[in-house]
């Protein structure tokens, strides 16, 4: 149920295209086209699953479903990065926070709180990523 979100963040218009159109540009230095920065290159990819909803591609309440657990999932990324890095959250008090409140599998959630204590701040750069990329897209419409 999240494949098609999941498809919008790492293929089109997603991190795929992000890559091939950064590595084509012209008269940038080679750090920037293949070195990558995450709140930018994970904010991008979780902008582009609401891009998605924008632009009308979730078809059937399924499909957004999917979309909608993801982000659950991501906001509940933002509370374990500040419980564990922040509030002195045990490893087993973050895992179980993702586990009762998202839909993910326990396995997931292990897994995803080792991430998070061995790099702090990058499970909240997807989030800081996509509010910035939102703000630039709102300001350039203005």
């Amino acid at each position: 149920y999240q494949m098609e979100a999941l498809a919008y963040h790492e293929g089109i218009p997603g991190h795929h295209m992000q890559r091939a159109i950064t590595q084509e540009l012209k008269g940038i230095p080679d750090f920037q086209k293949y070195a990558s920065f995450t709140a930018y290159t994970e904010g991008w990819g979780l902008y582009t699953e609401e891009l998605g909803k924008d632009m009308g591609f979730y078809q059937d309440p399924y499909s957004d479903f999917g979309r909608l657990a993801m982000e659950l999932w991501r906001a509940c990324r933002l509370v374990v990065d500040t419980g564990l890095h922040a509030k002195r959250w045990s490893r087993e008090e973050a895992i179980e926070y993702l586990v009762d409140n998202t839909p993910n599998a326990r396995y997931d959630a292990v897994k995803a709180i080792e991430r998070y204590i061995a790099m702090p701040g990058q499970a909240t750069a997807y989030m800081i990523g996509k509010l910035k990329i939102m703000d630039l897209r709102d300001k350039a419409r203005t």
